[in-house]
């Protein structure tokens, strides 16, 4: 059984990254980025690539969210007082674009960033502290 899910919310946080390249369809109940790119309730549908993934994760981060409990906020910040946004690199903030994304597993998470610099930073980071 799929889960509700508000699929113009999910339309409206997809367009951050996507800008002017995000649908939504009631009568087929999906919503299309970059007219290529279909997402259903249960998730990605079609399309493959880096934008596909970027959808993907912005799509289980959505839910992700959805399912938490009431009042708590999923991109509060965590560390240095940076808000943890996956529309945003995770070390500098910088707004990711589907030409602009780098994923990189740290932690056993899936972390997105706008480039390879940044993902070093943070894994280098995130090792310093658990060292500790």
């Amino acid at each position: 059984m799929e889960k509700e899910i508000d699929l113009k919310e999910l339309a409206r946080r997809l367009s951050r990254t996507f800008p002017d390249l995000v649908t939504v369809s009631d009568s087929t109940n999906t919503v299309t980025v970059m007219g290529r790119i279909k997402v259903t309730p249960a998730g990605v549908a079609e399309g493959s690539g880096p934008a596909a993934d970027t959808v993907k994760a912005i799509f289980e981060e959505f839910t992700r969210g959805q399912s938490q409990e009431e009042g708590r906020n999923p991109t509060s910040p965590q560390k240095g007082g940076r808000a943890r946004n996956p529309f945003r690199c995770q070390h500098c903030g910088l707004r990711l674009t589907s030409g602009r994304v780098y994923r990189r597993t740290i932690g056993g998470s899936v972390m997105l960033f706008c480039c390879r610099q940044c993902a070093d930073h943070e894994e280098a980071e995130v090792v310093t502290t658990s060292a500790k």
